[in-house]
């Protein structure tokens, strides 16, 4: 059931006042965007949008807006409500769900700002700005997810039209975000970023209005009214009416009385709904005798009968003691290393389900509550698991009144493999740097002397790169520090001196903390300008010269570290998500220790490998967290 929504006693108004409203109300509710689509308000229209998000660059938004409060048509002399109710859902993709994870966010909330006009049968047209409250949202650890934001919005002073048609249309659209870590803390880009957002697809148009010629038939009588009391609030639902010019709303009355809502500070608000809108809520007073009925209201004013009366004196004041009904086997949608995504069939409440709750039990043990999901949407995440672990998962509702449901039927579970073993455990990096995750980086590093290139981090035995990560508030900068978590190691072969086929071993052993900060750069489709730098000596072991061994020692390294310095443009690096090509030269030194006391083969390396100006080339995988599905070594590039 919905929430209490209340309204101003409706007035006589025209219809460009009243959609005015309609422009103001839609305006402050408008949270995200959404795809192309229909232009029926009570069914709701789907709009597409690209927003420029910080640190993640452009991103699609989807959202559909119900205009539950719009009737078909306006009348010369008809109702207008002081104020109107929207109701708006975003469908936030996968891909922003994982730059919002890349910044450890758990929770997304905020406000929007946009802009709507209303085009008249005649000038002027009428444009309303307005901001509202997105709803506080937890953020899953993979795929896309839902948004929810509702509001009401004060009318402005009325005005007449002749009759026509009307279009209202979404101008502009702005969002002021907060993103919060699990631990309730902000994340790098601080207390609120704002993202504009640009409709890319499909009309604009929200939803046309007929003025039209006055009414004076009256709407059928709505369905049966039900009312259920907990604590000192009254449930009220019934079934839909129907007016050949449109419903505008429904009036609730006691002993034939419009019912002022004493929990408002305007004297003149009274409790009902609008349009498609068939359920609401009242404060009783425990002890007091009640007689309720609910008429509709048309488009020109019209009553219909009222519903039969529903009487009952308000009981103590308690919460109502009936549960939800039972959710709907749930169905495993998603599974990672540590978590396990769900959508079940929705569960019905008299009063209204208030929350999803979603339990893991392993093995014989008891089920633990292991994610909550407040709303109406049945779908939902397990957290917390262990990788490589099997685990039957339960859900189970809540409603307004605090009532449990009983667990659903289980569904069994068995999670992945995840990142790799250490991702992310990094000591000794920056304090400000406190995001964690780790790489896989792999490419080739050419040898001028001897015409030919070694692969860098064999992907067959690939190490992954564990980094701390801090991203600037303004979203356009990224400051980084890796450290390979073990030496990176290939195999090669060359032709030394362009006859002798030679097999080697070749480590690189980092020393000390490395560094990757990138500028994000908007143009041309946006990317990152990157530049990465890294200090580690090469070490070779274990070679071979015609399938003969060679005595190189244990400690044939470069006799100082090598320096590293690999950039990349924005074409290069496209996507923090992604990662990019980075490429420099590099001068290698030369070697010691190779041969050990009997027989010194220093000069023969220093001959064929040491030099300056030899080309590396590396790609670096995407940024992977504990969350992440599909964390894998990447082919080097050619």
């Amino acid at each position: 059931m919905d929430a209490k929504i209340t309204f101003k006693r409706l007035k006589t108004a025209s219809a460009v006042a009243t959609t005015a409203v309609v422009a103001g109300t839609l305006s402050a509710v408008v949270s995200l965007g959404g795809s192309p689509t229909a232009q029926a308000a009570p069914d709701g229209v789907t709009l597409p949008f690209k927003c420029t998000f910080p640190f993640i660059g452009v991103q699609d938004l989807s959202m559909n807006i119900k205009l539950p409060d719009l009737p078909r048509e306006m009348v010369p002399g008809g109702p207008g409500p002081n104020a109107l109710h929207i109701d708006a859902v975003a469908t936030i993709g996968a891909k922003t769900t994982q730059g919002l994870r890349l910044l450890d966010a758990a929770t997304l909330e905020g406000s929007a700002l946009a802009r709507a006009r209303l085009e008249q049968p005649e000038p002027p047209s009428v444009t309303a700005k307005t901001e509202a409250a997105i709803a506080k949202t937890p953020i899953p650890p993979s795929g896309s997810f839902k948004v929810h934001a509702s509001g009401t919005v004060n009318a402005a002073p009325y005005s007449d039209s002749t009759k026509g048609k009307g279009t209202l249309t979404l101008t502009s659209l702005s969002l002021n975000t907060k993103l919060r870590k699990a631990d309730g803390g902000l994340t790098d880009l601080g207390d609120t970023f704002t993202t504009e957002c640009t409709q890319s697809g499909g009309s604009n148009v929200l939803a046309e209005i007929n003025f039209g010629e006055p009414d004076k038939k009256p709407p059928t009588k709505p369905g049966k009214l039900t009312v259920v009391q907990s604590g000192k609030t009254a449930y009220l639902s019934w079934g839909k009416a129907s007016d050949d010019r449109g419903i505008v709303g429904y009036k609730v009355f006691n002993d034939g009385k419009e019912i002022p809502d004493p929990t408002d500070a305007e004297p003149d608000r009274m409790v009902g709904s609008f349009g498609e809108v068939t359920t609401t809520t009242m404060p009783v007073e425990p002890g007091k005798d009640y007689n309720l009925t609910v008429k509709a209201v048309d488009a020109g004013g019209n009553l219909s009968d009222a519903t039969d009366p529903v009487t009952f004196k308000a009981g103590p004041d308690a919460p109502e003691k009936s549960p939800p009904s039972t959710p709907g086997k749930p169905k495993v949608t998603a599974v990672g290393g540590t978590w396990a995504r769900l959508e079940w069939g929705a569960s019905e409440d008299n009063i209204g389900v208030a929350a999803y709750e979603v339990y893991a039990k392993e093995g014989n043990g008891q089920p633990k509550l292991s994610g909550t999901f407040p709303g109406t949407d049945p779908y939902g995440w397990a957290e917390g698991l262990k990788a490589q672990h099997d685990y039957t998962l339960y859900v189970r509702a809540k409603d307004e009144a605090g009532n449990a449901s009983p667990f659903s039927a289980p569904v069994a579970v068995h999670t992945t493999n995840g990142p790799p073993d250490g991702c992310g455990k990094y000591d000794g990096a920056p304090a400000s740097q406190k995001s964690r995750g780790c790489v896989y980086m792999a490419g080739y590093n050419n040898l001028n002397k001897l015409n030919s290139a070694v692969v860098v981090n064999d992907p067959k035995t690939a190490t992954h790169t564990n980094i701390a990560y801090q991203a600037t508030a303004d979203g356009k900068n990224i400051h980084a520090s890796f450290k390979f978590a073990q030496p990176l190691r290939s195999p090669s072969t060359v032709l030394t001196f362009g006859l002798m086929p030679t097999t080697a071993m070749m480590e690189l052993q980092q020393v000390g903390n490395g560094s990757l900060d990138g500028i994000y750069h908007s143009e041309n489709g946006g990317g990152y300008e990157m530049t990465a730098k890294a200090k580690v000596i090469v070490r070779i072991y274990d070679a071979r010269a015609n399938g003969a061994p060679l005595n190189v020692g244990p400690a044939c390294q470069s006799s100082e570290p090598v320096q590293l310095t690999l950039t990349a443009t924005p074409s290069e690096y496209r996507d923090i998500l992604v990662g990019g090509v980075l490429s420099g030269k590099i001068d290698l030194p030369k070697f010691s220790g190779c041969g050990g006391k009997r027989e010194n083969m220093n000069p023969v390396f220093n001959a064929a490998i040491s030099g300056k100006g030899n080309y590396v080339k590396i790609l670096q995988g995407p940024i992977c967290k504990p969350e992440t599905t599909d964390c894998r070594p990447v082919t080097p590039p050619r």
